[in-house]
């Protein structure tokens, strides 16, 4: 993977690893009568951990 899709990967994660995004999610599935999917959250904060080790 080149420096560019690197970097444009980790913005994109640091995007939907907010937890303003997941908190949103969690409310439109509890709005459409589903159960809420289990945090994505420490899977997402590790990967853009690993990408700024590796970047």
């Amino acid at each position: 993977m080149q420096a560019d899709e690197r970097g444009e990967l980790r913005r994109w994660l640091e995007t939907v690893a907010d937890a303003r995004v997941e908190r949103y999610w969690q409310l439109i599935a509890v709005l459409n009568g589903r159960e809420p999917a289990p945090s994505a959250m420490p899977a997402f904060t590790w990967l853009i951990a690993a990408i700024r080790a590796h970047g």
